[in-house]
């Protein structure tokens, strides 16, 4: 092209989130067409033209994560008794920053109940997740996923029946002080 001077290469810095400036003799020159790998969130990269003694003033790009994270969830059964264990497999994933924490909570609720970490009662280790209820019902796990950018994300379960097991007749005649006061379905 006409006008174009092609004999300056251009440079390169990726300054880490909390660093302040570039080091002078940290730049790296990249090939025309070339890509910045390994980016994080906050980092900031300085891009300057270089003449082989001298850079030119750099122009800066702020690296920012403005992408939310998700979560998958998978229970073992869709139906369970009142008061038994039940195993959802939680995956959270963010391509972005990568994932900070999570939280979750089983109830009723079969809406979204918002990104407040206050509305969730337990924090996610791992991918498996054990809840119960102590009253039947149609329930719901909300899993609030957070990345190390502070963006958040609400996922919510399909619906898990909780329903009071049945008893045999037979089963309350031979054990009536268990079952003394209480509720129970039987056949």
């Amino acid at each position: 092209t006409i006008g174009t001077n092609t004999s300056y290469t251009l440079q390169y810095q990726v300054v880490a989130n909390g660093e302040t400036q570039p080091v002078e003799n940290s730049y790296q020159i990249i090939a025309n067409g070339g890509t910045i790998s390994n980016l994080g969130h906050g980092n900031v990269v300085y891009a300057r033209l270089w003449d082989g003694t001298n850079g030119g003033n750099p122009a800066t790009q702020n690296i920012q994560d403005n992408v939310k994270p998700s979560a998958t969830i998978q229970f073992a059964e869709n139906t369970a008794d009142v008061d038994a264990q039940i195993t959802a497999t939680v995956t959270q994933t963010d391509d972005e920053s990568g994932v900070a924490s999570g939280k979750y909570i089983f109830n009723t609720v079969s809406g979204n109940i918002g990104t407040d970490e206050a509305s969730y009662t337990g924090t996610i280790t791992g991918t498996t997740i054990t809840v119960r209820a102590s009253a039947e019902g149609t329930y719901y796990l909300h899993v609030l996923t957070i990345d190390r950018a502070g963006n958040k994300k609400e996922t919510i379960s399909g619906a898990v029946t909780i329903e009071v097991p049945e008893t045999s007749a037979e089963d309350i005649e031979n054990n009536p002080s268990q079952y003394y006061g209480q509720y129970v379905n039987y056949t």
